[in-house]
């Protein structure tokens, strides 16, 4: 597990795999153990790579959720949570 966040009292466990090949079943099988092991509400793996057949199947099984790098920009509305936009003023 590479990431643990948190924002409104949700937490996410991530895993990051910067491959040259697709990404296999252990990253996702690693991550569905570290979101039980960290209480956590979602669990993704993100890869600048394509994702196996057998890692897809067992992350739909597990919840986990499979991400292209460019997709993080989306994460909000990808777990279903309403995006917030920050005014300048809120900017430090």
């Amino acid at each position: 597990m590479d990431v643990i966040a948190e924002k409104t009292a949700q937490r996410i466990v991530v895993q990051c795999k910067l491959y040259s090949s697709p990404v296999g079943l252990k990253a996702v099988q690693e991550i569905a153990a570290g979101k039980v092991h960290e209480q956590a509400n979602h669990a993704i793996v993100v890869s600048n790579q394509r994702f196996t057949t057998a890692a897809a199947q067992i992350a739909a099984t597990n919840g986990v959720l499979l991400l292209h790098h460019d997709d993080l920009k989306r994460i909000d509305q990808l777990l279903g949570r309403p995006v917030q936009i920050a005014r300048a003023s809120d900017r430090v």
